[in-house]
């Protein structure tokens, strides 16, 4: 499947409910991006959206935890901008987490087997 690389602001036209984060998350996250360590302003952008604290996170992975194609579909450009953004980073050793403010062990069955995906990535900002 070809996935267009596009421009922050128009991969999240694509997503439902891109309002909810458009003007405010996403307008800081690029406002404040600048280049560094090899990755363009709109990498960082992408890097920066997700880990904020505002609907991005929140959406993209209720999404993909509906497995459900039609659902994740109009993330696709948004994670190609974000995929290209993660494989420039050098790896870096430690633990990173996003942590929650709230219980979602009803989401998880005892004993059923869930894939983490895990790339480590520099410091979140890219301040070293």
């Amino acid at each position: 499947m070809q996935v267009p690389t596009l421009p922050i602001k128009e991969a999240f036209r694509r997503v439902p409910n891109f309002a909810k984060f458009m003007p405010s998350c996403l307008t800081s996250a690029i406002y404040e991006s600048n280049q560094k360590n090899g990755l363009a302003k709109e990498e960082v952008a992408a890097i920066k959206a997700y880990t904020a604290q505002c609907d991005v996170y929140k959406l993209l992975n209720q999404a993909l935890r509906s497995e459900q194609l039609k659902n994740i579909q109009p993330w696709f450009s948004y994670l190609k901008l974000f995929h290209m953004a993660i494989s420039k980073l050098k790896p870096k050793k430690g633990y990173y987490c996003r942590g929650e403010n709230i219980d979602q062990s009803s989401k998880y069955q005892v004993g059923s087997i869930i894939t983490w995906v895990r790339k480590l990535i520099k410091n979140l900002y890219f301040n070293e």
